[in-house]
């Protein structure tokens, strides 16, 4: 882009001189227009809005010194080159104390010209430079806005920031109209079972479901009150809410529900998720945040006891008192005794006797009850060491429970994993005291066969072999390599293979036959089965 340029000069010879006998081209210069003096200079400069001027200091009407100073009014960037003589040595330093780049002395010398304009355009292209790069500093800035009000925002839960006069510089900066006197509270919501979703879900899926649970909660929150919804960490969001008004406070339930519900209709529709949220007290002021986000945090973590899927309000829990820790040690300890008896309904009794302890005690932690899990299943390990009893089964459950212990969040789940293992670890102990040996798997594929035409579930096949879920689950995946729900949908879509080769059948009687309710659900499964859509696989075999 070429610079503009006007050339101001009572003289008409200087003036053409200026423009027809110099190659501004060579400086990306181009003359837009002329002036006699500094009057029609001014009206011109309105105009034409150039980015040099070239004005001569003495002229009639209006002299380059006040030409200079309205223009500098109207663009301060604007670059000014004076024209002088030799005898106008007072106006020459009126001139520069106009920010003036340079000036230029009569008679003009061509060589002179050149040096004043390359450091004109010098001058220009460092400017322009300077703030293109400004403009994509402010650009970025924007862009990171975003980012920088949740980096704001998780300080402040942390530690409620620093000094109040900071505070109130990044509310500003951020433009978060968050006053520092009103009632605050703040409320965490986390995804279930995160560490098995996170193995479940591809990058763009999890991105996609924050992104998602984000935005349900930021509109939800936006129709009640003021406040902002973020990404606290991976799998888990926290709000801040601002309550003004009476009416907002009374509302704040009322709100809590509409997103546990919106979020639990979102996240089932489309991948069988489910959240817990926590809500910490209300507190008066921005710099108590940190003190209500630290009870939501307590409130979630009572998931551990309460199970998932929970809304949970910090104001409505009773945390029990004192409690002992050596009476869950004593508990541990009667394991070994339990296991040599091979009793598996004493031993359900006693995992619910240990687990009904936990509970009791509000303020364990994950990792504690964790622990308990593993020390339980060490002592499993070791007994089943010292009585000889190697099984690949057992081996396999043992891994597989070890693994699975470390990504368990409530006590419910650690207590239906390790009931599931310790009656498998009862019953082999039970096989080998009697030399009987029971073919589980037979009886749940024959439960399967007989059944798949319903509405079965695994739960049903448990109870028909009276089994438990966990351990049904755990030996049919382990003994045949499939799970239950794909040997069901094998079976399913063998028996429909076989009813689509006779043409007097409809689509919709078969999938009713096989134990479906609904047609495009069938045909959605027979097409991840065979490849084929059903009306494709009869056209082939009928």
């Amino acid at each position: 882009m070429a610079y503009r340029m006007m050339i101001v000069d009572d003289e008409v010879s200087t003036r053409s001189g200026l423009r027809d006998c110099f190659n501004w081209s060579v400086y990306g210069i181009e003359v837009v227009g002329e002036a006699g003096d500094g009057a029609s200079g001014l009206e011109l400069f309105h105009k034409l809005k150039p980015h040099i001027v070239l004005t001569d200091v003495k002229m009639p009407k209006m002299n380059g010194i006040e030409f200079a100073r309205k223009i500098r009014e109207l663009d301060a960037d604007v670059k000014i080159v004076f024209i002088s003589g030799y005898d106008d040595v007072d106006y020459l330093k009126s001139a520069l104390r106009m920010d003036a780049v340079d000036y230029v002395l009569k008679p003009i010398n061509r060589n002179e010209m050149a040096t004043v304009f390359d450091k004109v355009v010098k001058l220009a292209d460092s400017e322009k430079e300077q703030q293109e790069m400004l403009g994509r500093m402010n650009a970025r800035l924007a862009q990171s806005l975003p980012l920088l009000r949740e980096r704001f925002l998780a300080r402040l839960l942390q530690d409620g920031g620093t000094q109040p006069g900071d505070v109130e510089k990044q509310l500003d900066f951020l433009e978060l109209s968050f006053p520092r006197e009103a009632v605050y509270s703040t409320i965490l919501i986390s995804l279930d079972d995160q560490e098995i979703l996170f193995e479940r879900l591809s990058p763009r899926e999890v991105e996609l479901t924050s992104f998602s649970i984000q935005n349900i909660c930021q509109e939800i929150v936006s129709r009640y009150m003021h406040g902002y919804v973020f990404e606290h960490q991976k799998g888990e969001f926290a709000a801040i809410l601002c309550m003004k008004e009476e009416a907002e406070k009374d509302s704040l339930y009322e709100m809590l529900t509409e997103i546990k519900n919106s979020l639990d209709d979102f996240l089932q529709r489309l991948m069988n998720l489910s959240i817990s949220i926590g809500v910490g007290s209300s507190v008066r002021r921005l710099e108590e945040l940190s003190q209500s986000f630290g009870h939501a945090g307590d409130a979630l973590h009572q998931k551990l006891f309460l199970g998932k899927n929970r809304l949970i309000l910090i104001d409505q829990l009773d945390m029990p008192g004192d409690w002992d820790f050596r009476t869950v040690r004593k508990t541990c300890d009667k394991l070994p005794a339990l296991l040599k008896g091979s009793d598996e309904s004493a031993m359900m009794a006693y995992v619910d006797g240990l687990f009904k302890e936990l509970l009791r005690n509000r303020r364990l932690n994950l990792k504690y009850c964790r622990l308990i899990c593993l020390d339980l299943l060490l002592l499993t390990s070791q007994f089943l060491l010292d009585i000889d009893l190697a099984h690949e089964e057992l081996d396999q459950a043992e891994e597989t429970l070890r693994d699975g212990i470390m990504k368990l969040e409530t006590i419910g789940d650690m207590k239906e994993a390790l009931t599931g293992y310790l009656g498998l670890v009862c019953r082999h102990i039970g096989e080998r005291k009697t030399n009987k040996s029971r073919n589980v798997i037979e009886r749940i594929k024959a439960v399967i066969e007989a059944r798949f035409h319903e509405n079965l579930t695994i739960s049903d096949v448990a109870k028909e072999v009276y089994l438990t879920t966990t351990y049904v689950c755990l030996i049919f995946k382990q003994e045949t390599g499939y799970t239950i729900n794909d040997y069901l949908t094998k079976m399913r879509m063998e028996a429909a293979m076989g009813m689509l080769k006779d043409p007097g059948r409809k689509l919709h009687d078969i999938c009713y036959a096989i134990g479906y309710s609904e047609p495009s659900y069938f045909s959605k499964m027979f097409k991840k089965y065979t490849g084929l859509s059903p009306s494709e696989y009869r056209n082939m075999h009928g």
